[in-house]
């Protein structure tokens, strides 16, 4: 059986919209229309008369012509109704567009909308200027001032002192906006709303919930979205209400705007309703002129919509709609304000529950499929008659796809929407077996919810932390290991964003949060350390895994969290790496200190051995020439010779302890110095591909770098068993790059980490301390690598190249 709206039949005027919404301004023109919540700024209902026809008169000096297709991109600000009446006014049709929308999507609805003007806010400049010139839009307006498109008031200038020349509407074919949907599968179609489609709804919604001039009206919906255009801009402005506009949704501003500008009526979608239910910040602010709560766009929970009644002290209640029946179908009287149902048909409308197997209608009580009937149903999807057909029958009937049953007094329940349930690219409307499929999900989901009861008692039975949140970052279960952990006890939390409870508020910790849940919702999962916050402010870091909860169809349903609190061991940690920096330093100063005794040593040996060996040489030399040649024997020969020898041995192990060539021509000649000398004890041939000629004489450096070098040589000599040995040199803007190459025999990996290899150890110590990086990568049979980077002081880089 169809179901009939108990309310009397209404007539609705045959009229375009704009001179409609505005048919009793002449009451109220100084009263405020509108006033943005966050500035302040008001517009009187004079002034947003005469900037809608400011708008008309411009955009018909521009060329628009009646049918064409102008599109709104922009938050919720005053100047958005002052458009959208305006253009309407003067022929055209809107196409609002979600601020949100990437430079993709708004190319998309630009394009199939057909849309020859683009509007919008000058913080969406950038996106919009892409996505014009892929959409070919013959003129993009801000409703600021940019450089880079036509102000709203240029666009007023244009229409200055003309005439306006308003073309003549037939409201019931001709369009007046074009929002879009996806209907119930699919993706977004524009729907053909007409000047009369959009009159119906404000009059039979009106006609239901009896708007008094003197309401003040939140308007935190998007006027983008169908539900806040309609329900919350049009009517409110036909009734004479105020609206508070708010651009977008937090929990303390919807506060602050209620108790500042003493709200009575709010329009809101089911997570608003959970801020206000749930939400702490809700305590410190008087709600007390909240008189009228209405939620739609999604199934309230009954339990939620009590929990906010009894916390705000007025009845919480229901309406539904859709899109496609611009949008409202059914709402729930003010006289009579029952929190479980969406409401009673409005007037002139009414519905079936249809058994998706059967098609027919099912009794009282019994789950089915939605169908509405009513004058306020679309005219049909832009270019897409047989998804209009699929949409609406031949007997005027739309099948909504959504899930729901009926009471006797003709109330509708909403059990599941199909937008939830029925993302599948393969499968189309009209496959009747997968709204089958959903009616009997239904008893599925019934029984899982019993499970999940179970399942968060276990879950309360843990120790570690237990967090979940919904995709829009809501948590939705709270356990009583984060109650001990963060100190909010469940139902301060749950409902509750995430990012305002536990994250610190800081940029980089909000960050940090965003990255973990894109890397869980691309990969599954998210693992690490993290910091949050608890009730009493301070900090605590945590080891953290995320994971991704999905719904059945693989798309992301929220995330859930496992914390448990590792401040103690950071801390532990902290003072280790203290420990070992300690050590760090302890140990580079001992090597400079070793550095500069042997270079000390090897001044004495150069300066006071080496000189004493010469003049010794000399004196000999000196000495045989005046012996005569019969007392010249082999014994007075070799003593020079010795001494010859003993002086290049002192020279030797001066250099070894110190090269002078190290301080004298820097650190390209020690290594090509080194590399000789290598190539003279050693039967491996050295080869040598240096470009440091421009770097600058850095004592500790090129000293670190010059060590590293020759024990890396030193442990090719011993061990490597190599043919040849290869050391390349570069020097970049910020970086100087020395690699030692062999082809020796190599060694395993777990020598490069034993602690008893004290040489590589020294080595890492060495690069460390002038706070480079050594590497060494050997494969035993295939040779071995030794990589040594270290930072060069650009200033000083850019001095010596001058």
């Amino acid at each position: 059986m169809a179901y009939q709206s108990p309310h009397p039949p209404v007539t609705v005027p045959n009229t375009p919209l704009t001179p409609f919404v505005f048919a009793q301004a002449h009451r109220w023109m100084t009263k405020p229309a509108l006033i943005d919540g966050v500035s302040g700024r008001t517009v009187s209902y004079g002034d947003l008369i005469t900037s809608a026809d400011e708008i008309a008169r411009g955009f018909i000096a521009t060329g628009l012509r009646k049918g064409d297709v102008c599109a709104v991109f922009s938050p919720n600000e005053p100047e958005f109704a002052s458009i959208f009446y305006g253009v309407i006014q003067a022929g055209g049709v809107i196409t609002s567009i979600n601020p949100l929308y990437s430079v993709a999507e708004l190319t998309h609805q630009l394009r199939d909308s057909g849309a020859r003007y683009l509007l919008c806010a000058s913080e969406l400049l950038a996106k919009a200027q892409i996505a014009a010139a892929r959409a070919g839009i013959e003129e993009l307006f801000t409703l600021g001032h940019a450089p880079a498109a036509t102000s709203l008031a240029t666009l007023v200038e244009r229409g200055a002192g003309r005439s306006l020349d308003a073309p003549v509407i037939d409201p019931a074919n001709d369009l007046a906006v074009l929002p879009y949907s996806s209907g119930t599968t699919g993706l977004p179609k524009g729907v053909m709303l007409t000047h009369r489609n959009l009159v119906t709804s404000v009059t039979l919604w009106h006609a239901v919930e009896q708007m008094a001039p003197e309401e003040v009206v939140l308007a935190a919906l998007p006027f983008y979205h169908i539900y806040g255009m309609v329900c919350v801009m049009t009517v409110g402005l036909h009734a004479g209400t105020t609206l508070v506009t708010l651009p977008r949704f937090d929990a303390r501003t919807f506060c602050e705007v209620t108790q500042k500008y003493r709200i009575t009526t709010a329009y809101l979608v089911p997570p608003m309703v959970r801020t206000l239910a749930k939400h702490a910040v809700v305590d410190e602010y008087d709600m007390s002129s909240l008189q009228h709560i209405v939620s739609s766009a999604a199934p309230l929970p009954e339990s939620m919509a009590q929990l906010c009644s009894q916390r705000i002290g007025r009845p919480v209640r229901q309406a539904y709609g859709m899109t496609e029946a611009s949008p409202s179908t059914h709402l729930t009287p003010r006289g009579n304000p029952r929190a479980a149902p969406v409401g009673l048909p409005l007037p002139n409308t009414e519905f079936r529950i249809v058994d998706v197997d059967q098609q027919h209608d099912v009794a009282v009580d019994e789950i089915g499929e939605v169908w509405i009937r009513g004058p306020q149903l679309m005219r049909g999807y832009l270019n897409d008659p047989e998804a209009t057909r699929s949409m609406i029958d031949s007997e005027g009937w739309l099948h909504t796809g959504d899930i729901g049953y009926a009471d006797k007094d003709g109330y509708l329940f909403v059990v599941d929407r199909a937008k939830e349930l029925t993302k599948f690219k393969s499968l189309q409307y009209a496959d009747r077996e997968l709204l089958l499929a959903m009616v009997e999900d239904i008893t599925t989901r019934r029984d899982a919810a019993r499970r999940v009861a179970f399942q968060t008692l276990l879950l309360d039975s843990v120790r570690e932390s237990v967090v979940a949140t919904d995709f829009d970052g809501r948590i939705s279960f709270w356990n009583k290991g984060a109650e001990a952990l963060f100190g909010f006890p469940a139902d301060e939390a749950l409902g509750v964003p995430l990012e305002a409870l536990i994250i610190p508020n800081d940029v980089t910790a909000r960050k940090e949060l965003r990255e973990e849940l894109a890397t869980a919702t691309r990969f599954g999962k998210w693992q690490g350390q993290a910091l949050r916050r608890r009730r009493d402010g301070s900090e605590l870091w945590t080891d953290l895994v995320v994971s991704r909860i999905a719904h059945a169809d693989g798309r992301a349903a929220g995330f859930i969290a496992i914390h448990r609190d590792i401040t103690e061991l950071r801390a532990n940690q902290a003072m280790i790496r203290d420990s070992r920096e300690r050590m760090q330093n302890l140990a580079s100063s001992l090597l400079a200190a070793r550095e500069q005794e042997r270079a000390a040593i090897a001044r004495d040996l150069h300066d006071d051995v080496g000189q004493a060996l010469t003049r010794l040489r000399i004196d000999l030399c000196w000495l045989t020439e005046r012996v005569p040649k019969r007392l010249r024997t082999r014994r007075s020969r070799e003593m020079t010779d010795f001494v010859d020898s003993l002086l290049r041995r002192v020279q030797h192990i001066s250099s070894e302890l110190r090269p002078p060539v190290l301080d004298d021509f820097g650190l390209e000649a020690a290594i090509e110095w080194q590399a000789r000398q290598f190539a003279d004890w050693n039967t491996c041939a050295c080869a040598l591909d240096l470009e440091l000629s421009q770097l600058h004489v850095h004592r500790n450096r090129d000293t670190v770098v010059f060590r590293i070098v020759q024990e890396a040589l030193t442990n090719v000599a011993r061990h490597s068993q190599a043919h040849c040995v290869h050391i390349r040199g570069r020097l970049s803007a910020s970086e100087l790059h020395v690699q030692i190459d062999d082809d020796g025999v190599g060694f395993v990996e777990a020598k490069l980490q034993s602690p008893q290899s004290l040489g590589l150890i020294s080595m890492r110590e060495r690069a460390e301390s002038i706070g480079g990086q050594l590497e060494i990568v050997s494969r035993a049979g295939k040779g071995t690598t030794v990589t040594v980077r270290v930072p060069v002081d650009q200033p000083e880089l850019a001095r010596s190249r001058r």
